[in-house]
């Protein structure tokens, strides 16, 4: 059996003795034929970075689209929205309703550091602050009412 094999192995590397290498087969060069796609679909096919620069402009719709849904639900509140620094509790936003409804010019939120403590009506004030400090030291949202004192005096 074995030199059956033997004498196949030889023909097909064209006889014995005067025939092509086993080392000369495996060099042969040898054709593939590749098809190339057609022109448009190479046209149409968005790079990765074109990808990368729609999927952005996309989060940037998005997150705008959602600044104005915010800002339109913040000035729908009758009320005062404000937002601080937990550490210096120093003023980040106050809603445009704080002029509105007290008179101040809104600057003044952000350029007097004491300005809200100031304002706060005498007896709310220990709670307010309290319950405040608390509840950001917790790391906690929160909503409380409290009276503050108007440019005119009155307390709202």
């Amino acid at each position: 059996m074995a030199s059956r094999l033997a004498e196949k192995r030889s023909r097909l590397l064209g006889g014995a003795g005067g025939g092509v290498s086993d080392a000369a087969r495996v060099r042969e060069p040898f054709v593939v034929s590749v098809r190339e796609p057609p022109p448009q679909a190479l046209v149409s096919t968005p790079t990765r970075l074109e990808q990368a620069e729609e999927a952005a402009r996309l989060a940037q719709q998005q997150h705008e689209a959602a600044q104005r849904r915010s800002a339109e639900i913040i000035a729908s509140v009758d009320g005062i929205v404000w937002e601080a620094d937990a550490q210096t509790f120093q003023f980040t936003f106050v809603s445009a309703q704080a002029e509105r409804m007290l008179g101040y010019p809104i600057a003044r939120w952000f350029d007097e550091p004491s300005f809200w403590a100031d304002h706060i009506h005498p007896d709310d004030r220990k709670f307010a602050l309290g319950y405040c400090l608390a509840c950001t030291r917790e790391m906690k949202d929160h909503r409380f009412d409290y009276r503050l004192r108007a440019a005119d005096g009155r307390y709202l």
